[in-house]
């Protein structure tokens, strides 16, 4: 299939999938966005995403901390098309759990943690080492916040390489 012809000005949305803020400048300091939040979003057009693909901000989408949505006059599938990041965002919401035809949002992630199994972040990292970051972020705020099992806590740790995950979480909760 053929990728669509985009409107290069029209504007597209994009969400902080982090938990902790997050600023965008593109190198000719024509773009300045700061999404301050987990689930903030604002406008960008098509250039300027494909500009930030493409540029030293590529890995911000690519391992989701910033996620792509709909556009003023174009669907989100289109525009991840466009910038060659569909193939990636399917597999991603394939390993999450997510239905083909649904949006990938910040909720997609919580949900995920919240009821993976250490079996499960073992799959979804080793598939899909991408997600890493996110999936850690969500799971030491879940495990901050009390909602999810030591041992799905302990598994993301050990695959982010850390040894005395006991101690770890204990600095966390001081």
């Amino acid at each position: 299939m053929a990728t669509k012809k985009l409107n290069q000005d029209s504007l597209v949305d994009i969400t902080n999938n982090l938990n902790h803020l997050y600023i965008y400048k593109d190198r000719r300091g024509d773009v300045d966005i700061q999404l301050d939040e987990r689930g903030d979003s604002a406008d960008m057009t098509v250039r300027e995403l494909k500009q930030m693909s493409t540029g030293t901000s590529k890995n911000a989408l690519r391992n989701f901390y910033v996620l792509v949505d709909d556009g003023e006059d174009c669907e989100v599938d289109e525009i991840l098309a466009y910038i060659k990041l569909d193939k990636h965002y399917a597999k991603a919401k394939s390993l999450l759990g997510v239905d083909e035809d649904e949006k990938l949002t910040p909720e997609h992630f919580n949900e995920f943690i919240q009821n993976a199994t250490g079996k499960d972040i073992n799959k979804v990292i080793k598939d899909m080492p991408e997600l890493k970051t996110v999936l850690t972020e969500q799971g030491l705020l879940a495990y901050k916040n009390r909602t999810i099992d030591y041992g799905v806590i302990e598994r993301i740790l050990y695959l982010n390489g850390i040894g005395d995950v006991g101690g770890f979480l204990d600095d966390i909760r001081a």
